[in-house]
């Protein structure tokens, strides 16, 4: 168990991660938007570089869950606070008044909070000895 999982909740037989999955379909639904331009970038090359980063995110997220890889994880939840302090900067100079700049800042809190939370518990575990998503 590491630092998201729910104690022994289990979704087809892996640790069961609120967190990350909440953060997986955010970065899904940034993938989306920013592909086909509807999103605050519009068709701006900052969008395209907000879906590249948001899918990779998003792919690192579920295919972590998936492989059971604890880096996979820790990768996936610290692009995803990066993308969204890109994002919320960008955000906060075109548009400060927007309900997206409070919003992509309590995102990006989440995403980095979870980041060190996975880090620093897969860390202390890796010094037991024990593996990060053996069963509890």
């Amino acid at each position: 168990m590491t630092g998201t999982d729910l104690d022994g909740v289990r979704f087809f037989g892996r640790p069961f991660k609120p967190v990350p999955l909440g953060l997986a379909v955010i970065m899904a639904t940034l993938l989306v938007y920013n592909t086909l331009n509807i999103g605050i970038f519009t068709d701006r090359i900052g969008g395209d570089v907000v879906a590249v980063a948001s899918g990779l995110a998003f792919a690192l997220l579920v295919v972590s869950w998936w492989l059971r890889s604890q880096r996979m994880l820790e990768a996936g939840l610290f692009l995803t606070a990066l993308t969204y302090i890109g994002r919320t900067s960008y955000l906060m100079f075109v548009k400060p008044e927007a309900e997206g700049v409070a919003l992509g800042v309590g995102i990006a809190i989440i995403a980095a909070g979870s980041w060190l939370l996975e880090r620093d518990e897969s860390r202390r575990q890796r010094a037991e000895g024990t593996p990060p998503w053996s069963p509890s």
